[in-house]
């Protein structure tokens, strides 16, 4: 009986496909080719994007980064009853919020892609699917840092550090299941703890500030 199958499945496939050199044979190898180029254009594409993304978003992370401690900066050199103080502290802030949401966004990108680091070793694979929870949080954190922006209290800097700790949660995450480059894990995490003791800092500042205008309320007439 496998004989006779076999032989059936032969003769099938005899007279089902086209004559040699005939019309009908050119046609369906240049729609093979043609759906080859295709695969292999797709593919190269992807490759690039997976390649370059991690690259672009890494200086992006890194150039913002500059901003953040230039209004820092800024803030250290006026005094408390400056409105400009605020105003640093305030562009310093903002400016974190917005670096950790683009970043926590390419991690949500790059998941969507299904990228994943050829380079890291060792990674782990969970059978329970990506929670973007992980990602999103430190988004939200921001979205509700800019609602507090016309609080004077040092309690409008906690979520912007929640921002920075879910960062840090999401991206250990992020980088041991091979979504994100294995290779930037210790640069953002040397941001990421500079910016936490920035943000501390601030919080410290603001406290000292409110006691401040408590004591001396006709310098923050301004404010």
């Amino acid at each position: 009986m496998l004989v006779f199958r076999s032989i059936f499945k032969y003769k099938q496939q005899i007279y089902e496909a086209p004559k040699r050199f005939s019309k009908h044979e050119q046609q369906i190898n240049a729609q093979k080719q043609k759906a080859r180029l295709m695969s292999e254009k797709l593919q190269q594409q992807t490759s690039n994007i997976e390649s370059n993304t991690p690259r672009i978003v890494s200086i992006l992370f890194g150039v913002m980064t500059i901003p953040t401690f230039y209004y820092f900066y800024n803030a250290l050199t006026i005094k408390f009853e400056d409105i400009q103080y605020f105003y640093n502290v305030r562009l310093c802030v903002d400016w974190l919020n917005l670096k950790y949401g683009l970043l926590c966004g390419s991690l949500i990108g790059l998941s969507l892609m299904k990228f994943d680091d050829f380079k890291a070793k060792n990674k782990l694979r969970s059978k329970v699917p990506i929670n973007y929870t992980y990602y999103s949080l430190p988004i939200l954190l921001g979205l509700c840092s800019y609602s507090c922006i016309e609080t004077l209290s040092q309690w409008w800097i906690v979520p912007t550090m929640l921002n920075i700790i879910s960062t840090m949660i999401a991206y250990s995450h992020a980088t041991n299941m091979g979504s994100a480059p294995f290779w930037t894990f210790a640069i953002v995490y040397q941001i990421l703890v500079l910016d936490l003791i920035t943000t501390a800092s601030i919080f410290w500042s603001q406290r000292n500030l409110n006691l401040h205008r408590e004591k001396r309320k006709e310098l923050y007439s301004k404010y």
